[in-house]
């Protein structure tokens, strides 16, 4: 492949094994193109490789001690590749505006590196399960992509010893919208704070994500509807906002170690 190549948002070599999209952020788990050709890239993206031997122009030589992770930052331009054409990555790419507003939190590298510390890396691995299994709430992977970018970059805000008066706040919103797709970066918005600061609080305060809150409080709710109503499980998971009840059965058993229908038998009044 000759010549230069831009690369929109989202945008990278590769054959598409799955994807999901959330506002100004697409993450994707690809098969490797033969070859790439020299390229620039619109948006900021990270690169988990899952396979394959990647050739990659980023710095520090550190990543040796395990798997690949590379961030490169809005406007880099290189010829990262597979070095015999053929491997697996996975994308989480975030388009310029989003990068803008929300590393004002965590400032991030201004030129390609390897990725270090177990924090980040685990929650590359994170939103690559959630990317496959088909998370039941846009804030579950948005809040795990603000987690990168503070556990990626130099935090800008430190976290106070006393709990804000704000973080029980943000934690009544998410409650109170449990069922709806709501947006922390709005929420974050509302409260004068920022997402990546309010991310990071909430997990200092409440040792968990706004995701796993979230998700937490949706299965809580299923629990009421299984034991106190006849609601067949396919309403259960839509009233408590799971994609279907496939999904929404994989989320209970992996919280509770049984099936809904199982959890019904043994509570139902």
């Amino acid at each position: 492949m000759d010549g230069h190549v831009n690369l929109g948002h989202g945008e990278l070599f590769g054959t598409v094994r799955r994807e999901r999209h959330i506002p100004g952020v697409a993450l994707s788990h690809r098969i490797a193109a033969g070859n790439v050709a020299h390229h620039t890239h619109d948006d900021a993206h990270f690169v988990w490789v899952t396979g394959g031997d990647y050739v990659t122009t980023a710095n520090d030589m550190s990543h040796k001690d395990g798997p690949i992770f590379v961030y490169n930052p809005v406007g880099t331009t290189h010829r990262d590749h597979f070095a015999d054409g053929r491997g697996s990555f996975f994308s989480i790419s975030i388009s310029a505006e989003r990068m803008r507003h929300w590393q004002e939190g965590a400032r991030m590298p201004n030129e390609p590196v390897h990725v270090r510390g177990r924090s980040a890396r685990g929650l590359a691995r994170k939103l690559m399960q959630e990317c496959w299994d088909a998370p039941d709430s846009p804030l579950v992977l948005e809040s795990l992509c603000l987690e990168l970018i503070g556990a990626a970059g130099k935090n800008t805000e430190g976290i106070t010893p006393a709990m804000p008066a704000w973080l029980n706040r943000a934690r009544e919103a998410i409650a109170a919208q449990s069922t709806e797709d709501i947006s922390l970066s709005r929420i974050a918005r509302e409260l004068g704070v920022h997402p990546v600061h309010l991310t990071r609080a909430f997990r200092a305060f409440f040792h968990c994500t706004p995701g796993e809150y979230l998700r937490s409080l949706r299965l809580e709710r299923a629990t009421q509807f299984l034991s106190r109503t006849r609601r067949s499980l396919a309403e259960v998971a839509l009233l408590c906002g799971f994609t279907d009840q496939s999904h929404f059965t994989r989320r209970f058993v992996h919280a509770f170690g049984v099936t809904p229908g199982e959890y019904r038998r043994l509570t139902i009044m």
